[in-house]
C-alpha cells in the first residue's frame, strides 16, 4: 500500500473512532450504547441487576413495575444524583445523554 493511501485510511479510522462522523457520534450517544458503557456493569445488559457487582450493590431490576412506574423526572434525578448504592452521573453525562439512557431504560418495561 502506498504511504498516502495508508495515511488516508489511518485518518479515516481515527475520525470514525472519535465520532466525528454524524453516524458514529449519534451511535456513541444512543441510549443503548450509553447504557452499556455506564449502567450495564451493575444493572446488566438486560437491566435485571444480576451481575456480580449488581448483586453486591443490590442494583434495582429496571424491568420491574417498581422502577418503571417512576416518572421520567424521578428517574432522571436518580441517574444524575444517584440513589442508595448507585453513584451520581451528573459529572459524566449531559442532559441529552440522560434522556437517551432513560428512553432505553423505558424499553425494559415493555419487554415482558
Amino acid at each position: 500500500m502506498e504511504r498516502g493511501t495508508f495515511v488516508k485510511f489511518a485518518v479515516l479510522g481515527l475520525l470514525c473512532a472519535s465520532g466525528v462522523f454524524a453516524y458514529g457520534q449519534s451511535d456513541a450517544n444512543s441510549g443503548q450504547a450509553l447504557f452499556k458503557a455506564r449502567c450495564a456493569l451493575c444493572h446488566g445488559e438486560d437491566g435485571k441487576g444480576k451481575t456480580n457487582l449488581g448483586q453486591q450493590l443490590k442494583a434495582f431490576d429496571l424491568n420491574t413495575e417498581k422502577v418503571q412506574k417512576n416518572s421520567n423526572a424521578q428517574l432522571k434525578q436518580v441517574i444524575l444524583q444517584g440513589k442508595g448504592n448507585m453513584p451520581p452521573f451528573q459529572a459524566q453525562l449531559n442532559a441529552e445523554q440522560v434522556t437517551a439512557i432513560l428512553k432505553y431504560v423505558r424499553q425494559f418495561g415493555k419487554k415482558k
